[in-house]
């Protein structure tokens, strides 16, 4: 009108086409790096969570295993043969047997409590896994209060693929050990693991020996 231009605030049906499907790809951007994110954020925790569950693990085992001794079950086969021996004979001082998804290994330990630096007296430890349920149960108690038959056991390894024990005499790498029958503690102990958790998983592999003993 009058040579001047009319602008009105209609749109057509390809320009509103054409802005929803502009807005439907930024929203799939936006949602996608989201969700990307998420995904790493969860994956993140996911591996921390393992890794932390493993270098418990490590330092639960090392240390019992490193606090393992014999004294104490010499001086209980001493005290059972006074007694009269019979069902009061106590089990070997380190039993272990590995192989075929299980694992089984009783010890005498200083280490059950405060770690190998700080004795705080004798405990008997079981560990037990079975690999059907790929959970590693522990129970200790000390010798001079209740026997370790008589607790319940504690899963301190959950989601466990696998554990392997071997133990080495000097000379060659066993995958059992009765020191009954050895006449004393292995020499170094190795130890390797498989955990898994929500899709993200670790293998630990390491070495430990027992603690010295003074009449070495």
């Amino acid at each position: 009108m009058h040579g001047g231009i009319i602008l009105t605030g209609r749109f057509t049906l390809i320009e509103v086409l054409v802005a929803a499907s502009i807005s439907v790809i930024v929203l799939g951007i936006i949602s996608g790096a989201a969700w990307s994110t998420l995904q790493t954020v969860s994956s993140t925790r996911s591996r921390i969570d393992v890794a932390m569950e493993s270098a418990a693990l490590v330092r639960r085992l090392s240390e019992d295993l490193r606090g393992s001794r014999l004294e104490v079950h010499r001086s209980r086969e001493e005290e059972s043969g006074r007694n009269g021996g019979g069902e009061q004979q106590p089990p070997p001082a380190f039993y272990a047997e590995s192989g075929n998804d299980e694992l089984r290994l009783d010890i005498y330990t200083t280490a059950a409590v405060t770690g190998p630096r700080m004795p705080a007296g004798f405990y008997r430890v079981s560990y037990l896994f079975d690999a059907r349920n790929g959970a590693l149960e522990r129970r200790q108690a000390h010798i001079a209060q209740v026997e370790v038959d008589e607790l319940p056991w504690r899963v301190v390894g959950d989601g466990l693929e696998f554990i392997e024990m071997r133990f080495f005499d000097g000379d060659d790498w066993l995958d059992w050990w009765d020191s009954d029958e050895e006449g004393d503690l292995p020499l170094s102990i190795e130890v390797r693991f498989g955990l898994h958790r929500n899709g993200s998983e670790s293998r630990y592999a390491f070495t430990v020996s027992p603690q010295i003993r003074d009449d070495r």
